[in-house]
């Protein structure tokens, strides 16, 4: 079972740069520290920044499952 860390830097990978305004506009985490968190170089955000990528992330893959 990947964590909570492992899906966060899979999704930021998945979705790719081009779509990270998009993330950012919606979940207010900066494009500058998801490109941080999905190369590596910012190993333990904050718990505030996980919740938020991990919700708007959450709630738009259940989205594109509909």
């Amino acid at each position: 079972m990947e964590s909570i860390s492992e899906y966060l830097v899979r999704k930021l990978k998945e979705v790719g740069p081009a779509g990270w305004p998009a993330i950012q506009e919606g979940s207010g985490v900066s494009v500058h520290l998801m490109r941080k968190i999905a190369y590596g170089d910012r190993k333990n955000p904050g718990i505030k920044t996980v919740e938020k990528l991990y919700a708007w992330l959450r709630e738009n893959e259940s989205q594109e499952d509909a």
